[in-house]
C-alpha cells in the first residue's frame, strides 16, 4: 500500500536510511558510517537488534473516537564505530486490507480511487501508492481482488 523511506543526517553524514514497505510491512535499515549496532523498538512490544531487521505489525489500531488510524512508534538506536548514538523516531501507519482511502472502511470509494489510477504503474504520472494495494508497482486486479476479498469490512 505505502512505502515509507526516512533518512537521518547528522555531521554530513548519512546514519541511517529506514525504508519501510507494506503491505507486509518489511523494515530495512542501511547505513554508510560502519554501524556498531542498531536496536529497534517497534512500538508493539517487539523489539530487534541488527542493521537489516524484519519485523510485521499483527493489526492496525484504530481510535473509534476519532475515526483515524493511530501510528506506531518505530523507535532506532544507531551507535557506530565511533561511539555517536544517535536516536531517531519514526511514526508508522498500518491501514486495514482493501482500505486503499484509509477512512475505515473498504467500500465503492476504494474501488473509485483505484479506478482513478488503473493500469498505472510505478513512477508513472498517475500513479498512487494508495491504489496499489500489494505493493508491486502496478494498480491492476490483484489489487481489486483484495478490496472485493473485504469488501464492507469496518475498522474497529
Amino acid at each position: 500500500m505505502r512505502d515509507y523511506k526516512f533518512e537521518d543526517y547528522q555531521d554530513g553524514g548519512l546514519v541511517s536510511s529506514v525504508v519501510i514497505k507494506e503491505p507486509d510491512q518489511s523494515i530495512l535499515v542501511i547505513g554508510d558510517r560502519g554501524h556498531v549496532s542498531c536496536e529497534w523498538d517497534f512500538g508493539d512490544g517487539n523489539t530487534a537488534s541488527g542493521e537489516v531487521v524484519s519485523h510485521t505489525y499483527d493489526s492496525y489500531r484504530w481510535d473509534s473516537v476519532n475515526g483515524t488510524y493511530l501510528p506506531y512508534t518505530l523507535t532506532l538506536t544507531v551507535c557506530d564505530n565511533n561511539r555517536a548514538i544517535n536516536t531517531t523516531v519514526y511514526e508508522i501507519t498500518i491501514y486495514m486490507l482493501g482500505d486503499a482511502n484509509g477512512d475505515g472502511r473498504v467500500n465503492i470509494l476504494d474501488i473509485s480511487l483505484m479506478g482513478l489510477h488503473w493500469n498505472a504503474r510505478g513512477g508513472e504520472a498517475d500513479y498512487d501508492d494508495r491504489a496499489d494495494l500489494n505493493n508491486d508497482n502496478w494498480v491492476n486486479i490483484t489489487d481489486a481482488a483484495i478490496v472485493g476479498l473485504h469488501w464492507n469490512e469496518r475498522a474497529s
